[in-house]
């Protein structure tokens, strides 16, 4: 994947807004009119927000394809169910690259990233044309999220696409970094500039930001309804919050293979105590003999999505009892065994014996009041204090 970036690039030229989700008014950078109505009010911003996040949850992105998906087949975690040449699963288990069917998957992934951050790229641009619709709190906390959540999305297109970072790789093109609301073509930037130009200046700038206006630092994560009104600044878990972007840049220096600053970022959170009390490890009475079992371990999470269908991705790929050939996804034989202690809550929670095979589980659908799920219920985990 990484040798083929190349051919990619032009995609840049051609990318646009496309109608991602129902929640964000799709943009073209030509229509300054659409763009000053989308922005008149303070809903139009968070309903913008909350469009980009809608689209990252896609299956192309972080719902399926790099989450448990397409990520999790490359690196051999599971076997497709049967050695179907067609099926997108076995494509990817077999590196096939030279497959139009995994090419067009492939460029989907590019094209969908680049779009979503030409969607928050539109956002910041009107940030900064707003005059007064919002206060200055909106303005700083909308601006960190969506600063930290352009640098998440490039950093993943970066380990995704560019080289390994080395000594010898570090000073090669690699990628683009889109900061611009325009839909133009972007130089190249090797490792090195990419990082330390431009995503690491995100994530200092967003975390400044987020110091100053979110929520998460004085009332916590806030996973619950406002009963008086909007929930605009709440479920902090499922935005890139002030914590998540520690995490981010302590994710970035670790991959740069700095692990001097690595180790510095981990330490803040790893050390502090609000911390442990807004993000304490998973009480495992809420894992084993639950009706409603926190599978994905969600105290721990630091920033994760809103999947509304999210049941369905155990039901369509790893329900051993009711799928079979290349739809079933299965670790390979004695993974499971070599990966696990018996005892080891993940295992006992996240995992279904099927007689010789084992069924991720952590998906599954739980029981719940419909009136009032718990938030976990639809919480899929990208970032997590463990």
């Amino acid at each position: 994947m990484k040798a083929s970036i190349k051919t990619y690039v032009w995609i840049l030229v051609a990318v646009v807004l496309t109608t991602g989700c129902s929640d964000w008014l799709d943009y073209s950078p030509k229509d300054q009119y659409v763009k000053k109505q989308q922005f008149s009010t303070v809903d139009g911003f968070y309903s913008a927000v909350n469009g980009v996040y809608n689209r990252i949850a896609s299956n192309t992105l972080y719902g399926q394809n790099l989450s448990y998906g397409m990520i999790d087949i490359l690196a051999q975690r599971y076997t497709p169910g049967s050695n179907n040449s067609n099926s997108l699963n076995y494509l990817w288990s077999t590196y096939d690259y030279s497959s139009t069917n995994l090419q067009a998957s492939i460029d989907a992934i590019w094209k969908e990233a680049y779009s979503t951050i030409l969607n928050v790229n539109v956002i910041l641009s009107a940030l900064e044309e707003q005059n007064g619709v919002l206060t200055q709190k909106d303005m700083e906390l909308i601006k960190g999220d969506c600063l930290a959540l352009r640098a998440f999305i490039h950093f993943d297109l970066l380990r995704l696409f560019g080289p390994n970072y080395n000594d010898g790789s570090a000073e090669q093109p690699a990628i683009p970094y889109n900061n611009s609301d325009k839909a133009q073509a972007h130089e190249l930037l090797s490792s090195r500039q990419f990082i330390y130009d431009y995503l690491m200046p995100d994530l200092n700038l967003a975390e400044e930001l987020l110091k100053e206006a979110d929520p998460i630092l004085t009332e916590g994560v806030l996973n619950s309804n406002n009963e008086n009104g909007n929930n605009y600044r709440r479920y902090r878990q499922l935005r890139l919050n002030y914590f998540a972007v520690i995490l981010m840049k302590a994710r970035v220096h670790l991959w740069a293979k700095d692990y001097t600053n690595a180790l510095t970022e981990a330490e803040r959170l790893i050390g502090d105590d609000y911390v442990k009390t807004n993000f304490p490890f998973v009480d495992s009475d809420k894992l084993l003999g639950s009706i409603s079992p926190d599978r994905v371990f969600s105290s721990e999470v630091l920033f994760g999505l809103y999947n509304a269908d999210r049941e369905s991705i155990y039901s369509d790929n790893f329900d051993g009892t009711n799928l079979s050939g290349a739809a079933l996804l299965q670790p390979k034989a004695g993974y499971i065994q070599q990966l696990f202690n018996q005892a080891d809550y993940r295992f006992l929670s996240q995992w279904r014996a099927n007689g010789n095979l084992y069924s991720f589980c952590k998906y599954a659908k739980i029981s719940y009041n419909e009136e009032n799920p718990p938030f976990y219920a639809f919480l899929m985990p990208l970032m997590r204090i463990s």
